[in-house]
């Protein structure tokens, strides 16, 4: 019986992670979105491109991680140990300037107050389906490996959080 008790409260303290993680996940899209107005700003002192950019790139991000997470085949997620996830994970935090994305996350072309407020509705509706997706739901990330739905929920926020 200690063991299904067990089994419980890893379940449920899972479940509690996830949500905490998708209600992140969805307040930093409401950030992102009143930025929107500001988008031809940019500081230079953090950064090089514009609000604009910062804003595409962070819904590029996240609606190319969703996509992969739904496409993923959750039979095939294996849980390896990478230290580097393990420590900018557990600090909930990237250091700034060192990371490279891939272009595909790159914003294209002209970035319109309209294309943002179409992107913002895109990603909330994606993040919303999660909440249905296997917890073994996983997207592969060059840097950290194989990541589990929890850990992209996780990586997610601390990105966004980043470009905010």
């Amino acid at each position: 019986m200690p063991e299904l008790r067990i089994l419980f409260l890893n379940y449920f303290t899972y479940l509690y992670s996830v949500n905490k993680n998708l209600a992140r996940l969805l307040v930093s899209i409401d950030k992102l979105e009143s930025y929107i107005p500001h988008a031809a700003l940019r500081n230079e002192s953090i950064s090089k491109v514009n609000i604009a950019w910062q804003i595409d790139h962070s819904l590029n991000v996240l609606l190319s991680i969703t996509q992969a997470l739904k496409q993923s085949d959750p039979d095939q997620y294996r849980k390896r140990l990478n230290f580097r996830w393990l420590l900018l994970g557990s600090l909930s935090w990237f250091p700034r300037g060192k990371g490279k994305a891939p272009k595909v996350v790159f914003p294209e072309g002209e970035i319109t107050e309209s294309s943002l407020k179409k992107k913002v509705l895109e990603a909330r509706k994606a993040i919303a389906e999660l909440a249905d997706f296997s917890k073994s739901s996983y997207f592969p990330h060059p840097l950290f490996g194989d990541l589990n739905l929890n850990q992209a929920l996780k990586f997610m926020c601390i990105h966004t959080q980043h470009h905010l």
